[in-house]
């Protein structure tokens, strides 16, 4: 007599109108439908295949023997001799928490001229969440089925407890999808351990920063707290520790006025460095920002003209084969491009959407235990973890109205041409510039028009076709494989 059971790294997950198979690992996402995805919950250990098949009419049972067959061909079943019951979370919330940015400290080392968070962080030191208290969240986290969690700070490695967190993420079975950091306090025995608990580091993101290609330049963004050129060697020395250990890592670089013109070389850099993904976005006029942007920042004349030259030399360089991108590193521009979207489709808005998709089943939480709806909106406090818990703090009236803010309340932008491809952009830098959470988001207006009119007419150059959704797509979900 064998038990039926899904391997604990496959989990069944229950969004708001659809459902999954997401497997830890390879974060490979297959779609369900309701009846299949209540088939696998059967599928805990307690029942044989035929005490299975006794719970559904002969016309499903053929269907249900060829689901079998499939998880099994995915290496997601596996057949016990004796009972040994796997729990599946019910603690679900309504709506669906899809992932956490957590800040898991306000320590940091270093103090960068561009921090968002930096009066937060002044605010809560001393206050930040007890080791027990993470566990504690940890455990509230996994019984609501959270797929993903990303650890940020301040610098998560100078919190001194960092690699128990970790691996408590990991045991707990939750999807531990990256882990932000400047790389100053990195070494070869925390890269090393981060490897051997990460199941598998190539689906697993260190996301580094480096603001430049030389110490100077590096250093305009991350302050004088550091001797430049030492600082700069540190940075990189850890990016090339994470590389040569198989770890995928992006990096994150912030784009202000004495890098802007060395965009093109830095990318040269970045491929000389052999990470995997680069990222790139303006500073947002939050925290100590606001007080260095007319010192530093860049004007949009000089970003928009870096852009185009990056991304026509990135096309040059990309080719398709048999319809996989092959390209020597993948980029990322904020609201602008990536080199995904040669093969995916990318999202078009209609009015009826909501205004931030990507954090629409996302929260953020801060060192003290506050939830806010995403990092930049430090002020909108919802809850705190101490007092009432996550689920609470997320299922919070005031968190799901912001969540739930349609592009037609955002007023400004209703006979915008551009609309569709724009979705009124960030709401957080709306608010720190206009106001409110309503109004126009100023940035956006300058990177809409760039995909127009540079972005689509270089896709043609170099004969890439972008295909373009029939509606905008919530989850990652929507471009996954169907069981």
């Amino acid at each position: 007599m064998m038990f039926l059971r899904l391997k604990e790294k496959f989990r069944p997950i229950a969004y708001d109108d659809f459902f999954e198979l997401f497997d830890n690992n390879t974060t490979n996402e297959y779609l369900l439908d309701e009846k299949q995805y209540q088939l696998l919950l059967l599928l805990d250990g307690s029942k044989t295949e035929q005490e299975i098949m006794y719970e559904y009419d002969e016309k499903s049972r053929d269907v249900l023997k060829e689901l079998l067959k499939e998880l099994e061909q995915l290496g997601a079943l596996e057949k016990l001799s004796s009972l040994q019951i796997r729990v599946f979370p019910k603690n679900y919330p309504i709506p669906y928490l899809e992932a956490m940015l957590w800040d898991i400290t306000s320590l940091c080392n270093l103090e960068c001229a561009h921090c968002y968070v930096s009066k937060y962080s002044s605010q809560s030191k001393g206050n930040d969440l007890s080791i027990d208290e993470v566990y504690q969240l940890i455990d509230e986290t996994s019984s609501m089925n959270v797929r993903d969690i990303s650890l940020t700070g301040g610098e998560p490695l100078m919190r001194k407890e960092i690699r128990n967190i970790l691996k408590r993420v990991v045991d707990s079975n939750i999807h531990l999808a990256s882990i932000f950091t400047n790389g100053i306090a990195v070494d070869q025995d925390f890269v090393d351990f981060l490897k051997s608990i990460v199941p598998t580091p190539k689906n697993f993101w260190v996301r580094h920063s480096l603001d430049g290609m030389t110490p100077k330049s590096n250093a305009v963004l991350r302050g004088d707290k550091m001797d430049p050129v030492r600082l700069f060697q540190k940075m990189t020395d850890s990016i090339r520790m994470f590389v040569e250990a198989d770890i995928s890592v992006s990096v994150s670089t912030g784009i202000h006025r004495f890098n802007v013109h060395d965009i093109t070389d830095m990318y040269s850099f970045m491929k000389g460095l052999g990470v995997r993904q680069w990222r790139m976005a303006v500073p947002k006029p939050l925290g100590r920002f606001q007080m260095n942007q007319r010192k530093i920042g860049a004007n949009w004349s000089d970003i928009l003209e870096a852009y185009h030259r990056l991304i026509d030399l990135h096309l040059s360089e990309v080719r398709m084969v048999n319809g996989e991108i092959i390209a020597p590193i993948s980029i990322g521009i904020e609201q602008v491009f990536r080199t995904e979207l040669i093969g995916r489709p990318m999202n078009v808005f209609q009015r009826g959407d909501f205004a931030c998709f990507y954090h629409k089943n996302r929260c953020s939480i801060k060192s003290n235990g506050d939830v806010v709806p995403c990092g930049y909106f430090d002020e909108m406090v919802t809850g705190n973890v101490r007092n009432g818990g996550l689920k609470q703090a997320w299922e919070n009236p005031e968190m799901q109205k912001i969540k739930h803010i349609c592009i037609s309340e955002v007023t400004e932008c209703r006979n915008c041409l551009l609309l569709d491809q724009c979705g009124t952009g960030c709401r957080a830098v709306a608010k720190m510039t206009n106001g409110a959470i309503t109004a126009k988001d100023p940035y956006a207006c300058y990177q809409a028009p760039f995909l127009k009119e540079v972005v689509l007419p270089l896709f043609k150059k170099y004969d890439f076709s972008l295909k373009t959704s029939e509606k905008c797509s919530e989850f990652s979900v929507m471009e996954q494989e169907v069981i």
